[in-house]
């Protein structure tokens, strides 16, 4: 029995009049759930070629494009690999490091947010999520209740867009449904070795499985058999997606590693596989002799001498002939490496240029004075701007997974919960003597208190640390006090009364004699 509704949150695109939601949990998907699942599937495959060149190029697997002029056949399978396009990614990711969250109106990061960060560890995991969304394009992050894996809080994951798709709402801002497959590889499963998915939908997560005969990770054959069916109720998908360069025309982003950087990489390759292949033809000295008898390049037992042997013996132990002329020895020019090395230079700025990294990241050598901060400073300036911008959206990636966690958790969101900020450690480079000196200054000039917790985050204490000394700070005005007291003349007779009072017995000083002082022995009755 169906009760024809429009689904809530569902995307035009899939939903139409009368969509059904089953009043009861079913083992067949409605219509309106297959026409979703047959849309992300086409698009999850058509994705992959994309996605997987990328991934190649990160890890320098790519297929080098030969143009067969230069390469001998016997060296086909001698192969280059320059990391540029790891390096790239790694600039960036490097300095894409979360510190907290906070609510507004507040200083320090959230406790509670942290909490539930670091019982997912993601301080590993975000690194992941961040690295695969620069070198895809996009990654996907899901939240479900917590186990005890994550001591009750809730579950967060990171995910690839190799086996995870998404329909975007820009009106939303958020995804409005999803798929995600995999191969079952956890041998404890009652699935082990079927292809898993989970379809996620406003309200449901519908689970499925189907025989995998093949091994690869997705066969795109078989039927699906739902199951469990999930009804969480959130008025939205437990999906975040984090997208990298992102366009009005593409909200599902692009790859760091851009063609451009890809067609630079190949030529660069190329260029060293040319020098390796001049290495072995043409760097040593190649000789030819002329006027010599063809038995000069023989054994003694009548076979050929191999190159080897000719070049290292027979040719400096030539006779003359019979009519006395002795064979003439000359040699070639060997070939210049520069020619290559001067290439690969160019590539390496044209890289810079592409990457936003100085050429010294690449590889280059300028032979040149020590580069001053001043001027490390500068030629990074474009790759901190870059990694600002990541930064931005990066860190509502992260802000909305929170929001979910929340949601998931308690059922409601905190008042402020669509107002929470990250904080990320500062990508610039910073040296501590230059960053204490200009912190100072600020001080003096009285544009920052000396107590400043901007200033020490500046100075690259951690929250933990800037914590410690905020506590130091509190218990030193107390303890001052107590010095201060120690110090004083009431203190110092204090002190003395309480060292007579361990000499004196206490008895003799509580007698006190009219006239007498107190404290002082009385004098017996009876004498003068």
């Amino acid at each position: 029995m169906t009760t024809p509704v429009n689904t809530p949150g569902l995307s035009p695109s899939f939903a139409s009049a009368g969509s059904a939601i089953l009043s009861l949990p079913s083992l067949q998907l409605s219509d309106d759930e297959s026409r979703v699942l047959m849309w992300l599937t086409m698009r999850l495959f058509d994705q992959r070629p994309y996605l997987q060149l990328r991934g190649l190029y990160y890890d320098g697997l790519q297929k080098m494009q030969d143009l067969g002029i230069s390469i001998p056949p016997s060296l086909k399978g001698l192969r280059t690999i320059i990391g540029w396009p790891q390096t790239a990614v790694d600039a960036i990711d490097e300095r894409c490091i979360v510190e907290g969250f906070r609510y507004p109106g507040t200083t320090d990061t959230d406790d509670d947010l942290w909490g539930i960060w670091q019982a997912n560890n993601l301080d590993l995991e975000a690194s992941l999520a961040q690295l695969d969304a620069l070198v895809y394009g996009r990654c996907y992050i899901t939240v479900g209740p917590g186990d005890d894996a994550t001591n009750g809080e809730p579950l967060i994951t990171a995910e690839s867009p190799i086996n995870m798709t998404a329909s975007w709402d820009a009106r939303l801002r958020r995804p409005v449904a999803a798929l995600q497959i995999f191969l079952d590889t956890d041998f404890t499963s009652d699935m082990y070795g079927q292809e898993v998915a989970a379809l996620y939908l406003p309200d449901r997560t519908v689970y499925m499985a189907r025989p995998n005969a093949t091994g690869s990770p997705i066969t795109g054959q078989g039927q699906w058999e739902i199951t469990d069916r999930d009804h969480h109720n959130l008025g939205m998908l437990p999906v975040v997606r984090m997208a990298n360069r992102q366009r009005l025309a593409n909200r599902d982003g692009l790859s760091e590693i851009t063609a451009a950087m890809m067609n630079v990489t190949d030529s660069a390759c190329r260029t060293m596989l040319g020098m390796e292949v001049g290495r072995e033809f043409h760097a040593a000295p190649r000789r030819y002799v002329i006027g010599a008898a063809e038995d000069a390049f023989v054994k003694s037992d009548g076979s050929a001498a191999s190159a080897w042997d000719t070049y290292m013996g027979k040719i400096w132990g030539l006779e003359r002939d019979e009519e006395g002329n002795a064979p003439k020895v000359g040699e070639f020019k060997t070939g210049d490496p520069k020619v290559y090395t001067e290439l690969i230079d160019s590539y390496t700025q044209i890289m810079s240029g592409l990457t936003a990294l100085p050429a010294e990241y690449l590889g280059l050598n300028t032979k040149g004075n020590p580069t001053s901060a001043d001027a490390i400073r500068a030629q990074e300036a474009r790759l901190v701007k870059r990694v600002q911008r990541k930064m931005v959206s990066f860190g509502e990636a992260w802000e909305q997974t929170l929001r979910l966690a929340l949601l998931v958790r308690g059922g409601t969101l905190p008042e402020a919960a669509h107002r929470i900020e990250t904080d990320w450690v500062d990508p610039n480079t910073l040296t501590l003597s230059g960053v204490s000196d200009a912190i100072t200054k600020q001080v003096s000039a009285g544009i920052i208190p000396a107590t400043s917790d901007v200033g020490r985050k500046r100075l690259g204490y951690t929250a933990v640390e800037r914590a410690r000394i905020a506590l130091e700070e509190a218990k030193a005005p107390a303890e001052q006090v107590i010095e201060e007291i120690g110090h004083s003349d009431i203190a110092k007779a204090a002190i003395e009364m309480a060292r007579l009072e361990k000499v004196v017995d206490p008895n003799v000083l509580a007698q006190d004699t009219p006239g007498g002082v107190p404290g002082q022995k009385p004098t017996p009755k009876g004498k003068p």
